[in-house]
């Protein structure tokens, strides 16, 4: 169990390094889960949403850098289409 929790705070750690990265680059987080950060852009803005997601989620922290980051992106319009 404590290897378990503590595997899901090193999640939390990079999940919101992430955010706090996307909104800095501008965008909207309107929904955030344990392991999913979900984009609100306009049609014209998803490739690079996903894009930026994409770097966001892959990018391991400084004080782990061979931690191995993988992500899969799903568009949609609504959240349920996105999965």
């Amino acid at each position: 169990m404590i290897v378990h929790n503590c595997i899901e705070a090193l999640a939390r750690i990079v999940l919101g390094d992430a955010m706090l990265e996307l909104r800095r680059q501008g965008f909207l987080i309107p929904l955030h889960t344990y392991d999913e950060i979900v984009l609100c852009v306009c049609d014209e803005s998803v490739d690079n949403a996903k894009a930026a997601m994409l770097k966001a989620m892959t990018t391991p922290p400084e004080w782990m850098p061979d931690l191995p980051l993988a992500v899969k992106i799903g568009t949609g319009k609504r959240y349920g289409d996105a999965k």
